[in-house]
């Protein structure tokens, strides 16, 4: 069975959360993972590690529905 992400993304992804975890200026980590699946989304999981302002939510909002936009775009070029 392959899973959804190459090793290559996998990796990079580890490589990140590496540097920011062991990075002395970071102050806070929040990871959020979204799986959906056929007939609803049934894995999800929050990590908030450290200090996290709440305005910091909008950020994420605004990232996230870019992040989003453009992979969705990407997929219908295909």
């Amino acid at each position: 069975m392959s899973g959804i992400l190459s090793e290559k993304h996998r990796q990079e992804f580890l490589a990140t959360l590496y540097k920011a975890d062991f990075d002395e200026a970071t102050t806070g980590l929040f990871i959020y993972l979204l799986a959906p699946r056929h007939g609803g989304l049934t894995r999800e999981a929050i990590v908030a590690a450290g200090e996290l302002p709440l305005d910091l939510a909008e950020r994420i909002a605004e990232q996230s529905r870019a992040r989003l936009r453009e992979h969705n775009e990407a997929l219908e070029v295909r």
